[in-house]
């Protein structure tokens, strides 16, 4: 993967870091419904070899400290969701929770020891005949010793992918929808 990191830089503003990343993920992730509730509980296990290497012409060292980009990541977690939306693709009424939480130590393989965060929020509300309010809500973080490629991202449409990194970030959106045709 070709991509691009973003970093404040003393004395020089904002800057682009090109980065190819050739990496192998492997993500399993397993959960289960609890009764009839719409609960869902599971763990998830996050494996990533990655080779760096930077492509530019700015200087490695006002990016990161580390010159090393072998690495391993291990991540173990859980997952926890609640899922009350009428429809998975077009929800009209409802609502999903989710919120996971994974490790990443070298008890499990990891050349990092950090924490990561997830929680976001979907909630639906029918306001006149075929229109519906939306809102999401989404909160990333991360503690420890974390690469700066893993560092939690705003994920919406429209901003290029890992544009505005951190420790941690939130992201709200509101939608209104006016369904033209009843399904």
């Amino acid at each position: 993967m070709n991509l691009s990191f973003y970093k404040n830089v003393p004395q020089l503003g904002e800057k682009e870091f090109h980065f190819t990343i050739n990496t192998i993920p492997a993500i399993l992730q397993a959960i289960k419904r609890i009764g009839h509730s719409g609960l869902n509980a599971g763990f998830r296990y996050v494996f990533l070899k990655t080779d760096i290497s930077f492509n530019g012409d700015h200087q490695l060292r006002l990016f990161t400290d580390s010159l090393d980009f072998n690495k391993l990541i291990s991540q173990l977690g859980v997952v926890v969701e609640l899922d009350k939306r009428d429809n998975i693709f077009t929800p009209d009424k409802g609502i999903k929770l989710h919120f996971d939480a994974t490790r990443s130590d070298q008890a499990i393989g990891s050349d990092y020891d950090f924490w990561r965060l997830n929680y976001y929020n979907y909630f639906y509300q029918p306001i006149f005949d075929r229109t519906v309010f939306g809102v999401r809500i989404d909160m990333k973080q991360a503690f420890g010793d974390i690469p700066f490629y893993a560092l939690p991202f705003i994920e919406m449409r429209r901003i290029p992918l890992a544009r505005y990194q951190g420790n941690a970030n939130v992201l709200s959106e509101i939608e209104i929808r006016q369904d033209m045709k009843h399904r």
